[in-house]
C-alpha cells in the first residue's frame, strides 16, 4: 500500500509539473520578447504630459512604453497598432550604468521604413523645452534616417506629402536640421548642416526649445552636447484649422525605404533622458547632462563656487538625491557612494588635475561638494533629508586656502558628477561641471554700455610692444598670435554666457582693442609700435548689445583669459582674467 500509495504522489507531482510548464507556455506566447515593452494603443495628452509641473513629461525608460504608442511602417491606423514590437526594445548601453535605454531597430528588409514611439499632440500651439539622449551604432547613407521629429496632426488640412515642422537626421556622419511651415497647400523647407561629426556608439546630448508660432514670435534654439549650433526665429508651424502642438516622436524613420525591394543592413538607434518641460522650465531642467561652470575670475575673492540651479529632489517620488564622484581620469579622493549621515567635518574634498593654459603644465586642485538640503548643506554624498524635505541641490565649491602656492594661470579641466536617489536606486542624473580657475595678476569685470581699460603693461618692458592674444580656452574663441597692423578697427572674439538661472549658454561677440597713444585704437593682437619706438599698449574691451540682437532676456554670466605677450622682449607674458556680466 504504502508503494502504490507513494507511485500516486509521484505521478500526480508530474501532472502538476506538465500543467505548470504548459501553462507557462502559453502565456510566454502572449507575453513581448524578453526586452520588448508594452505600449498604449491610443493617448490623450492628459493621460502623459502634468502640465502643473515644469517638467511635464520625463522619462528614462526604467519601465515599459505605456506613455507612448508604437509607430512601426505604416500601421497608423489605431485600431491595428501594435502594443509590442522587437524593433523596440530596452538593451543595455555603455556609458549608461544602471539604465536601459529605449533600442530601436530598423531590420533592413524590403519596406521596413520606421520604428519610433510617439507622444500625443496637445491642444495649442505651446513654447516647450524638450530633451534626450542619442547614440546609433552606424555611419548612414546620404539618404539618412530621423531620430527626433515634431510632426503636426494635420486633420482636414491633411495633403498628399507633408513634412515634419522640425526633425533631426543623420544624414552620412552629419547631423541636419530640417524644418517645414507655413500653408499645407504651399509648404516652406529648410535645411541645415550642424558643425562636428557623428561618433557611432557615442551618447549625444541635445536640447531642443521650440516656441511653436505661426507668426514672427516662433523660435527655435537647438543645443548639441552643451553648444548652442541651431538658433532661428519666425514661423515655424503650419497654418490648419486647429492649432496644436506638434507631437514628438523618436526612433528612427527612413522614408527612403517605404518602398524598397531589396535588403540592407540593420540600423539601430538608442534614446534615453527624454523630457519635455514648460516654456518657464529652461535648459537645465531638460538638459539629460546638466552642466555649468566653475568660473573663479574674480581676484579679490578667495573662493569661487558653482550652484546648480536644478533641484534634483524633485526628480524622485521618495526621498532625497545625493551625489558621487565616478571614476574618472584625473580626479582623487571624490565619494564614491552615499551615506545618510556624516561628520560636520566630512567636507568631501577631492582632487582635479587641471592644465593651465598658460604654460600646459598639470596642477592639482582641491575642490570641495556640498548638497543643500532645504535647511543647510553638507558633504555632497550626505543624502540625509531635513524635515522631510526632498531639496539637493549641489554645490562645487573653489578656496584659495585649500590651494595655496597656486602660480599664475588659468587651470581648466571637467569633472562628471552622478546624481543618486537615495530610495529610488535606479534614478541616475548625469552633471557635468567645466572648470575655470583664475590666478591672475590682473582682473576686470565687463558690464553691457561700460568699455572696460586694462592700463600700464608697457611699464613691464623696456624694447617693443605688447599684444593682447586669447589662448586656447573653453568657452572662447579669439586671436592667437601677434600681427603688424595699423588700421584703427575693433577685434571681435567670441565668449560663451550662460543664462544664471537655467544654464543655458550663448556665445555673444566681445570687442577688444589696443589703445597705442597717438595712433589710435587698433586690433588687439597688433603690436605695430606707433612712430616706430612708441610703446604705449594698453587694452580695451566692450561689450555692445548690438553687436548680440539674438540674446534671450535674462541674466548671463562668463569669462575670458587674455594674455598679454611682450613682442620683442616675448618673456613678458601676464595674464589676465575678464569677467562679464549681462543683464537683457
Amino acid at each position: 500500500m504504502l508503494q502504490i500509495h507513494g507511485g500516486f504522489l509521484a505521478r500526480r507531482r508530474w501532472r502538476r509539473w506538465f500543467a505548470t510548464v504548459a501553462l507557462l507556455l502559453i502565456s510566454n506566447a502572449w507575453l513581448p520578447g524578453a526586452n520588448a515593452q508594452y505600449a498604449s494603443r491610443q493617448l490623450k495628452p492628459s493621460d502623459v504630459f502634468d502640465t502643473t509641473n515644469k517638467v511635464i513629461f520625463r522619462d528614462d525608460f526604467r519601465a515599459d512604453f505605456r506613455k507612448w504608442t508604437l509607430s512601426i511602417d505604416a500601421l497608423y491606423d489605431p485600431a491595428v497598432r501594435p502594443l509590442t514590437s522587437d524593433r523596440v526594445t530596452r538593451e543595455p548601453l555603455a556609458g549608461l550604468p544602471g539604465r536601459l535605454p529605449a533600442t530601436f531597430t530598423l531590420p533592413g528588409t524590403p519596406g521596413a521604413f520606421r520604428s519610433e514611439l510617439a507622444l500625443p499632440a496637445e491642444e495649442g500651439l505651446q513654447e516647450r523645452w524638450y530633451g534626450a539622449r542619442i547614440a546609433v551604432d552606424q555611419i548612414a547613407d546620404q539618404a539618412g534616417y530621423i531620430v527626433l521629429q515634431w510632426h503636426a496632426v494635420m486633420g482636414k488640412d491633411k495633403v498628399n506629402r507633408n513634412f515634419p515642422n522640425l526633425a533631426i537626421h543623420q544624414k552620412g556622419d552629419k547631423w541636419v536640421v530640417a524644418r517645414a511651415w507655413g500653408s499645407p497647400a504651399n509648404i516652406q523647407r529648410s535645411t541645415t548642416e550642424l558643425p562636428g561629426n557623428v561618433v557611432p556608439g557615442t551618447l549625444t546630448n541635445w536640447v531642443i526649445h521650440a516656441k511653436w508660432a505661426t507668426d514672427a514670435s516662433g523660435i527655435v534654439e537647438i543645443w548639441k552636447d552643451g553648444t548652442l549650433v541651431y538658433q532661428q526665429k519666425g514661423q515655424n508651424a503650419y497654418h490648419l484649422s486647429i492649432a496644436r502642438t506638434p507631437y514628438l516622436k523618436t526612433g528612427i524613420y527612413r522614408p527612403a525605404r517605404k518602398d524598397s525591394t531589396t535588403s540592407e543592413p540593420p540600423i539601430v538607434v538608442r534614446v534615453s533622458d527624454m523630457r519635455i518641460g514648460r516654456s518657464d522650465a529652461g535648459y537645465g531642467e531638460v538638459s539629460p547632462v546638466v552642466s555649468g561652470t566653475l568660473d573663479k575670475w574674480h581676484g579679490n575673492r578667495r573662493t569661487g563656487s558653482l550652484l546648480f540651479p536644478i533641484d534634483f529632489g524633485r526628480d524622485v517620488e521618495k526621498s532625497t538625491v545625493g551625489f558621487v564622484v565616478p571614476q574618472q581620469a584625473g580626479v582623487t579622493g571624490g565619494p564614491a557612494s552615499l551615506v545618510w549621515s556624516a561628520g560636520a567635518a566630512d567636507r568631501a574634498m577631492f582632487s582635479v588635475a587641471l592644465t593651465n593654459r598658460l604654460d600646459g603644465s598639470t596642477r592639482t586642485v582641491n575642490i570641495r561638494g556640498y548638497r543643500h538640503n532645504g535647511c543647510t548643506y553638507a558633504a555632497m554624498h550626505v543624502a540625509m533629508d531635513c524635515q522631510h524635505r526632498k531639496n539637493s541641490r549641489l554645490e562645487l565649491f573653489f578656496d584659495r586656502e585649500d590651494n595655496r602656492g597656486l602660480p599664475e594661470g588659468l587651470y581648466e579641466g571637467n569633472l562628471m558628477v552622478e546624481a543618486i536617489g537615495w530610495k529610488d536606486t535606479a534614478y541616475r542624473r548625469s552633471i557635468h561641471a567645466n572648470i575655470r580657475i583664475f590666478v591672475p595678476g590682473v582682473w576686470r569685470e565687463l558690464r553691457p554700455g561700460t568699455p572696460v581699460a586694462v592700463r600700464g603693461m608697457d611699464r613691464h618692458i623696456k624694447l617693443g610692444t605688447i599684444g593682447f592674444l586669447v589662448p586656447a580656452q573653453s568657452g572662447a574663441v579669439g586671436p592667437r598670435t601677434p600681427i603688424l597692423e595699423t588700421a584703427p578697427q575693433d577685434t571681435k572674439f567670441k565668449l560663451t554666457v550662460a543664462d544664471t538661472a537655467t544654464g543655458a549658454r550663448y556665445p555673444v561677440v566681445v570687442r577688444a582693442r589696443r589703445l597705442t597713444g597717438e595712433c589710435g585704437k587698433v586690433r588687439m593682437n597688433s603690436t605695430f609700435a606707433c612712430g616706430g619706438y612708441g610703446r604705449q599698449s594698453d587694452l580695451e574691451l566692450e561689450y555692445r548689445p548690438a553687436d548680440n540682437p539674438d540674446l534671450p532676456a535674462g541674466r548671463y554670466t562668463g569669462s575670458v583669459f587674455v594674455l598679454a605677450q611682450g613682442s620683442y622682449e616675448s618673456w613678458f607674458q601676464r595674464p589676465i582674467a575678464i569677467g562679464l556680466n549681462v543683464r537683457k
